[in-house]
């Protein structure tokens, strides 16, 4: 218990930025549009307990050498990307310890798509894609059955970046790079099964019942 303290206390510290100035704060808008007819809408969900929560999470598209840096996520909050249709290769990134993960999606212009920022201990944050339909392999957890997925569309905050995270990327880009490519290498030493559990499909898309709109 010490230890988790000790490392959430350095987390905290970490991110906090220059003088105590926060890295996201909550945004006044807490309407989340309809999709674009253009684009595919992605919302990651972050619900994370203030422990955990503690380890913000960096969140990135990543196109071959090139990545566009959306921002970051804390405990109890949620980010909305409208991005191209199309392949997109999605990364977090967890700077105590420096892991990344990643994860793998062929979305379709005008639908809405879930993500969930799952804690692993020791490991960063994994990004789960919430899946409307089970085949048996993929855990219920990660879908609309989840008894607290209502929960987490009411509850969740949507979040502001302040200019400190621009800062914090500009400082710890290497930092990024290098995790990315240990994660680059994990990756591709999954097999079909693993990486499935790690793919956000066109048929994916959902429409709960909590909308916020």
């Amino acid at each position: 218990m010490k230890y988790l303290k000790l490392i959430t206390l350095i987390a905290i510290m970490s991110l906090s930025g220059c003088a105590g100035k926060p890295f996201i704060t909550p945004s006044t808008q807490q309407v989340i549009e309809l999709p674009q007819a253009d684009k595919a809408q992605i919302i990651f969900l972050n619900p994370a307990n203030s422990i955990s929560g503690a380890f913000l999470v960096g969140l990135y598209d990543v196109k071959g050498e090139d990545k566009t840096f959306y921002g970051m996520l804390g405990s109890k909050t949620m980010m909305v990307q409208n991005v191209e249709p199309g392949h997109h290769l999605f990364m977090s990134h967890t700077t105590l310890p420096s892991v990344a993960t990643f994860l793998n999606a062929d979305v379709e212009a005008g639908k809405r798509y879930y993500v969930l920022l799952r804690f692993v201990y020791g490991n960063g944050f994994q990004l789960r894609p919430i899946k409307a339909e089970l085949d048996g392999k993929f855990n219920p957890e990660f879908s609309p059955q989840n008894p607290e997925f209502d929960s987490w569309l009411e509850e969740l905050k949507l979040v502001d970046q302040t200019e400190q995270v621009s800062v914090w990327y500009k400082d710890y880009k290497t930092n990024v790079d290098e995790a990315q490519a240990e994660a680059w290498t994990q990756w591709q030493s999954k097999d079909d099964s693993q990486k499935g559990q790690l793919t956000l499909g066109k048929d994916d898309f959902l429409t709960p019942k909590i909308t916020r709109l």
